[in-house]
C-alpha cells in the first residue's frame, strides 16, 4: 500500500469507528465529548473558582461569539452560570455548577469504563502499542507549529 492508499484506509476506518460508536436507538448523551473538553478546559484554567469569558476564548483560540454561544448552551443545560462581580462589572465570569461537575464526573466514569473494556478486548500488547502510536501522533502534531492541523 502506498501512502495515499494508507491515508484513505485510515479515513475510512475513522469514519466507520465514528458511525459504530454512535448510540443507536437511544437518545444522544446530554454531554458530548466536545462539551466535556470545553468544561475540562474551564476547570483547568481555574479548578476552584471562576474564569473570565476572555480566558476561555484565549485558551481555545476561538472567537468571542463562539464562546458566548457555547456558554449560552451550557447555561441552558444548567452546567455553568455567568457571574458579574460588583468589583469588575465590565467582565463576565463563568462558574461550573454542581450539576455540571456531577455530570462531568459521571461521563468521565462511563468513558473510563468503556476504555477499560476496550483495552481488555485489545489485550496488553496491542493496548501498549496503541498508546505508543498515539503518543507519537501527539509528538508529530506538536511539531507542526505547536498544534495539530485543523480539519477542513
Amino acid at each position: 500500500m502506498n501512502e495515499q492508499e494508507i491515508a484513505q484506509k485510515m479515513m475510512r476506518l475513522a469514519y466507520d469507528m465514528r458511525q459504530r460508536s454512535e448510540p443507536r436507538g437511544r437518545k444522544k448523551m446530554t454531554m458530548n465529548s466536545r462539551d466535556m473538553m470545553i468544561l475540562h478546559g474551564i476547570l483547568h484554567l481555574n479548578p476552584e473558582g471562576m474564569i473570565k469569558m476572555s480566558q476561555i476564548k484565549d485558551h481555545f483560540h476561538v472567537s468571542p461569539a463562539a464562546v458566548s454561544q457555547g456558554i449560552r448552551s451550557f447555561e441552558q443545560q444548567g452546567w455553568v452560570e455567568r457571574v458579574i462581580l460588583d468589583s469588575d462589572r465590565r467582565s463576565v465570569y463563568i462558574r461550573i455548577t454542581e450539576k455540571g461537575r456531577a455530570l462531568m464526573q459521571q461521563k468521565e466514569q462511563e468513558f473510563c469504563d468503556q476504555l477499560t473494556a476496550y483495552f481488555r478486548y485489545l489485550g496488553e500488547d496491542d493496548s501498549l502499542a496503541l498508546i505508543r502510536i498515539l503518543e507519537r501522533t501527539i509528538g508529530y502534531c506538536q511539531n507542526l507549529s505547536g498544534r495539530c492541523p485543523k480539519e477542513n
